[in-house]
């Protein structure tokens, strides 16, 4: 009996373990889907910060890239505001200088009372395109560049043809002034040569 009893109380001791053991095994499959809810929400979160953090990293890079885009802009209208302003310094300095050599023939005619043929046309001529210079050299002191224009290729297209029209006029009013000096040097050595004649 009392091998009966032990074998009993075996029985009894293995049926309470393996109840035991499928209660735990739900406790821990309870606790198990416990921690997946837990662990997909921290998934979840996690995703959604990285989410948030890529879209603030995408719109830091884009404000990023329009500062330096308006930076480099800015530096571009520098350079090419200073590049008019030297073309112009320059411009202005031969416009001076020509104006100065009209002047100086001018005088010397009438200093040496020549009768230059076709005097008024040449001087009017001179004289209108000193006009023409004059009125390229104020529109391309003018004529400044802008970030804000928002078709830059036009802008600088439009910049250089008012400096290629202020060369242009410029090199008109050089050849007026060139063909008038001739026109006035050849009745200078044809009077000085009539005055050596007379001798």
């Amino acid at each position: 009996m009392d091998q009966r009893r032990g074998m009993q109380q075996k029985t009894l001791i293995a049926i309470l373990l393996s109840l035991v053991i499928a209660s735990s095994g739900s406790y821990v499959a309870l606790a198990d889907n416990e921690r997946g809810d837990e662990r997909r929400s921290n998934i979840r979160s996690w995703t959604q910060r990285d989410n948030d953090n890529k879209n603030e990293q995408r719109r830091s890079l884009q404000s990023y890239i329009e500062d330096k885009r308006e930076d480099a802009c800015k530096a571009r209208e520098e350079r090419i505001n200073n590049f008019i302003d030297e073309k112009s310094a320059v411009a202005q300095k031969y416009f001076d200088k020509y104006s100065s050599v009209q002047s100086g023939i001018e005088n010397f005619v009438i200093e040496k009372n020549l009768t230059v043929p076709d005097n008024d046309a040449l001087t009017a001529d001179m004289r209108a395109r000193q006009l023409a210079v004059s009125e390229r050299l104020a529109t391309l002191r003018s004529t400044k560049f802008s970030c804000e224009n928002t078709r830059s290729n036009t802008a600088t297209s439009n910049i250089r043809e008012a400096l290629n029209n202020t060369k242009a006029k410029l090199l008109a009013y050089r050849d007026s002034i060139k063909s008038y000096g001739k026109q006035v040097k050849t009745t200078a050595l044809a009077a000085k040569q009539e005055a050596e004649n007379d001798r």
